[in-house]
């Protein structure tokens, strides 16, 4: 009779400068990813990234909080000054039939979007599929994502993401025809 290998250990948290702690586990179905995104719910401090086959788990510090609030501060600023109508997603869990994470901040701009969300926020909506996809989302990268986020941006048609990483250069990339970010 021969004994069962042992499992092998799972990856450890490994704190980065900012405090956000990533691991990945690869291979993972989506049903295991539903399962753990419902069982997470929204506005904690725990992300999930699930590119289709590998699931990034990220657990935010309060460097990242800090720089979600300035990015959100002046992407208020902006709207306010250019007089537009927008709906504030905030921190919102987004999936596709494949894939699906939750952006650190996210927007609506398309007045059709403006005012389905409204719509859908006036009824207190807490079903998803009332809510259209985001025009705008922020992800703060204190560390390197280490999953296709953008594979997920694309599928989920997210016309621009704002990325701010490490605290140093924010990267504004818009979604081309091809399905690329640029």
């Amino acid at each position: 009779m021969t004994m069962p290998a042992e499992p092998a250990p799972f990856p450890a948290f490994v704190p980065i400068q900012g405090g956000d702690l990533r691991t990945v586990f690869r291979g993972v179905d989506r049903h295991t990813y539903n399962q753990l995104s419902e069982a997470t719910g929204e506005g904690q401090h725990v992300r999930l990234i699930y590119d289709g086959k590998d699931l990034e788990i990220m657990v935010t510090g309060n460097v990242h909080e800090r720089y979600k609030e300035l990015l959100g501060m002046i992407v208020r600023a902006v709207i306010m000054g250019r007089d537009l109508d927008c709906v504030s997603c905030g921190q919102t869990t987004w999936k596709t039939v494949i894939r699906g994470l939750e952006a650190d901040l996210s927007y609506y701009f398309d007045a059709e979007k403006v005012r389905v969300a409204e719509e859908a926020l006036a009824r207190r909506s807490m079903d998803p599929a009332d809510y259209p996809r985001p025009d705008l989302a922020i992800e703060i990268d204190m560390s390197p994502p280490q999953v296709d986020r953008p594979a997920v941006y694309t599928d989920l048609g997210v016309a621009e993401v704002w990325r701010l990483v490490r605290g140093q250069e924010l990267i504004i990339e818009q979604l081309q025809a091809d399905g690329s970010y640029a």
